[in-house]
């Protein structure tokens, strides 16, 4: 496991925050981190990893289960669900905001100042 992951996990292990509903560009949804929270297999997320093009380690799930949220060695976070891999943002802060608020995928133009 990467530092990026280590750290993530320490900071935030067991934090659960957010509802579902209505969002910007999509509907907006809860994030809980917990590695083993979305239980999907290793299988998976080597599948996962190979389309995303990067190693992703999981950190838990978002959109009540209908996501593993995982993060890469640089700290990006990606949501991997039926559609793939998609970018939620180049870090923990980033993709809060944009699952919370329904801004996915996330984009440059997302960045808050």
């Amino acid at each position: 496991m990467p530092t990026s992951a280590r750290t993530l996990l320490e900071q935030f292990g067991g934090l659960t925050v957010g509802r579902s509903g209505a969002g910007v560009t999509c509907a907006r949804g809860s994030v809980r981190i917990e590695p083993d929270a979305y239980g999907s297999g290793p299988e998976s997320l080597a599948e996962h990893s190979k389309s995303a093009g990067r190693q992703l380690y999981p950190i838990g799930e978002t959109h009540n289960r209908y996501m593993m949220a995982t993060v890469d060695a640089h700290g990006g976070i990606y949501l991997l669900g039926d559609g793939g891999a998609e970018f939620a943002g180049p870090s923990i802060y980033h993709a809060f905001e944009a699952i919370l608020q329904g801004r996915l995928p996330w984009t440059a133009g997302d960045a808050r100042a």
